[in-house]
């Protein structure tokens, strides 16, 4: 089985499912720790043939219940770590058809291992330190919101810069046309506004525009080509 390992390298990876059937033990020998996706685990690894003492699933919250079945069924142990505070797991198909209203939406086909776990599973450990976001506006609201107060964040050295963090700017007249482009004028009209703003101050820093539909985009980007002309 050694020698069959050793002539591996030089073979495609369709071959990786029978070369674990057939030196899985072998393997888990040599490298005892696999870092897979749970695809790969059902694609490659033949139920029976390779088992693990612990499973660790990463941002389990966007992980199908289904998804998730195969990888934990070969192992004797598992550990979720996720935020069921985040969006459920949803198909990049759902996004670009602009229906943002499906994204919100819980559903029993959309529940993630996370929610299962925690509903099951009895015990539950939580982190209670902070420390992504360089300001702490950034998670002042989803602290206060859904997390009660209890994530502690680090101090930062970009207070009362107003460069950074987060704003909210109110669009008073905005309007999202939900039966026809679904799309929202004035505020696009505004963002691109600060788009221009920000080209002449600050020419040398770039800029990222996120937006919660594809429909959305297209009417941002059509704005700031008219209004750049």
């Amino acid at each position: 089985r050694l020698g069959l390992l050793q002539k591996q390298p030089k073979k495609k990876y369709g071959l990786l499912r029978e070369l674990f059937k057939e030196t899985g033990s072998l393997i888990q020998e040599i490298m005892p720790c696999f870092l897979m996706s749970p695809d790969n685990v059902a694609q490659y690894l033949v139920p029976g043939t390779v088992a693990f003492d612990l499973v660790v699933f990463d941002e389990a919250s966007q992980l199908r219940v289904a998804d998730a079945l195969g990888a934990i069924a070969r192992g004797r142990q598992v550990i979720f770590f996720g935020d069921e505070h985040q969006l459920p797991p949803t198909g990049e198909d759902r996004v670009e058809d602009g229906h943002e209203a499906d994204i919100l939406e819980r559903d029993e086909e959309d529940n993630s291992i996370l929610n299962l776990a925690i509903d099951r599973l009895g015990l539950r450990l939580g982190l209670s330190w902070h420390y992504r976001s360089q300001h702490p506006s950034l998670i002042c609201f989803s602290n206060h919101k859904w997390y009660d107060g209890q994530l502690k964040v680090f101090p930062s050295s970009h207070i009362g810069r107003e460069i950074v963090g987060l704003r909210f700017v109110h669009v008073a007249d905005g309007v999202y046309e939900r039966g026809g482009r679904r799309i929202n004028r004035p505020e696009a009209a505004k963002v691109v506004a600060f788009m221009l703003d920000h080209a002449r101050t600050r020419p040398k820093s770039s800029l990222g525009v996120g937006t919660l539909t594809t429909s959305q985009r297209d009417e941002i980007v059509q704005q700031m080509e008219i209004e750049s002309r």
